[in-house]
Order: C-alpha cells, then structure tokens, then sequence
C-alpha cells in the first residue's frame, strides 16, 4: 500500500480507502505465519518447538486484534467524514458511533445543524 500521507490533507481523500489497511494487514499475517510455522519449530526439541508454536499463535492473535482496531478507527473517520460534509451540506447529521466502550454500546445520536452549531464543549 502506497504511503502518500499528504493525501489524509485533502479535503477530498475518500477516507474509506484506509480500510484497505486492515485488509492488507490480515494478508500480511496470513502469509507471515504461514512461512514462519515450520521455521519456529526447527532444529528444537519437541517441547521448545511447541512453545515456539504456542508465541507465534498468540502474536498471530495479537496482530488480528490490531488489525482489527485499525478496521474500527478507519470505520469511524468514516462516519466523521460524512458527518463532516453533511455539514457542510448544511443537512442534518445522523452519527452513529460504531465502537463499544467498557460499559457496552455507545447510542446512536441524531443532531440537526442548529444543534451541533449551538454545541460547545465546555
């Protein structure tokens, strides 16, 4: 994937064109994991091989996690972005924030454009 960060600039970068990260992410662990499999076990011992095996099982586990993290954050610039341009659409926006905290579900939150326009954090 290209690394062309002055693109996450534009105004007019479709930021759903990040979720190829994730995607590509899940491909390159596949491929990884299914190279170092036999190489993590040579030349040791029964045991230590599956110790080995077992480390490489949890990083897998691990970078499935991170992939899908990113896939959540790129889903959630997303929804910023069409919020942001129905904004400046000057329509209503719907967000619905896809992420689930520590104590369950965030709600989906409907605003108008007068609304947010009054909003202020204080």
């Amino acid at each position: 994937m290209p690394t062309q960060f002055s693109r996450l600039a534009d105004p007019d970068f479709d930021v759903e064109d990040l979720l190829e990260l994730p995607r590509l992410y899940g491909e390159w662990v596949t491929a990884n994991v299914g190279s170092l499999a036999g190489q993590v076990r040579a030349g040791l011992n029964a045991e230590d091989a599956d110790i080995e095996s077992r480390r490489l099982a949890t990083d897998e586990a691990g970078q499935r996690v991170e992939a899908n993290y990113i896939r959540r954050g790129v889903q959630l610039l997303v929804e910023s972005q069409a919020a942001a341009r129905q904004l400046a659409d000057g329509s209503s926006v719907y967000c619905e924030i896809s992420c689930q905290g520590s104590r369950g579900w965030v709600p989906s939150v409907a605003l108008s454009h007068s609304a947010l326009a009054s909003f202020t954090l204080g």
